[in-house]
Order: structure tokens, then C-alpha cells, then sequence
């Protein structure tokens, strides 16, 4: 029991401190947007893009912990194999 606690205890805690963040930076596009409604169509194109890949990659990592914790729960042996929605993070990372 202690080495599935130690195992899903970082996936969870991983994927709040990305909820936070991917958070953080919804309110700053909003800012943006708000405070800044005549920048140039680059600059706000960017930004609205930055913010569409972080919505994004925010629904791939709910989508991971409900695949963890609720389809396969108590199901160690899916830790084995990487699913779906965590294998576009993980060949971004391997690539860079």
C-alpha cells in the first residue's frame, strides 16, 4: 500500500499545482484582453493561442487523473503502461 500511495500521491499533487498555474494564467489572458483591447492582432492572436494550449493541456491532465483515480481505480497495474492523454506530454519533454 505504501508504494501506491507513493505513486498516485505525486500524480495528483502534479496535476493541482497544473490546475493552479493553468489558473494563473487564464486570469493573465483575461487581463491582457481587458486591459490591452487595441494590441496588435500578433501579439493577441499569441496570447489567445498560448491560452488555447493551455486549456488544452489542462483537459489532458483531467482526463489522465480521471483515468488513474476513477476508471482504473485501485488498479496498480495501469501505472505500467503510459495511456493516451499523458503520451503527447511525454514525447514533447523526450524530444526537447
Amino acid at each position: 500500500m505504501v508504494s501506491t500511495a507513493l505513486t498516485y500521491g505525486p500524480i495528483l499533487f502534479g496535476g493541482a499545482v497544473a490546475l493552479v498555474l493553468s489558473g494563473i494564467v487564464a486570469v493573465q489572458c483575461i487581463l491582457f484582453f481587458k486591459l490591452f483591447p487595441s494590441e496588435a492582432r500578433f501579439k493577441t492572436a499569441m496570447v489567445a493561442t498560448v491560452w488555447a494550449l493551455d486549456v488544452a493541456h489542462s483537459t489532458l491532465i483531467l482526463i489522465s487523473l480521471f483515468h488513474y483515480f476513477i476508471v482504473h481505480f485501485g488498479n496498480t497495474t495501469v501505472l505500467l503502461s503510459i495511456p493516451w492523454c499523458v503520451h503527447p506530454s511525454s514525447v514533447i519533454l523526450a524530444s526537447s
